[in-house]
């Protein structure tokens, strides 16, 4: 994968999905010890207690943003089943 986009304008999604890009669905899969390190390297807290402690001054962005755009290696696989967006977590509820 060459690079990851969240959100791209509607221009720019339309051109992406000309190139035959993919759509992120937001499901991700790690190897445990990858993620516990890619947050210890931006500083961000990998144990709840530390997590709540910190909560209100850690930055109000989506893990999107703020660990996947900026990961150094991602790898992407394609879908071809049926998919349907939560939208919000109100959904569930």
């Amino acid at each position: 994968m060459s690079r990851f986009q969240e959100k791209p304008r509607k221009d720019e999604a339309e051109a992406l999905i000309a190139q035959a890009a993919l759509w992120n669905c937001g499901v991700f899969g790690f190897k445990l010890d990858y993620l516990i390190n890619l947050l210890i390297d931006m500083g961000l807290p990998i144990q709840y207690d530390e997590m709540l402690r910190q909560y209100g001054k850690l930055p109000a962005i989506s893990f999107d943003f703020q660990v996947v755009e900026r990961a150094a290696a991602i790898a992407v696989t394609a879908y071809a089943g049926a998919w349907r967006d939560l939208g919000t977590w109100n959904t569930l509820t």
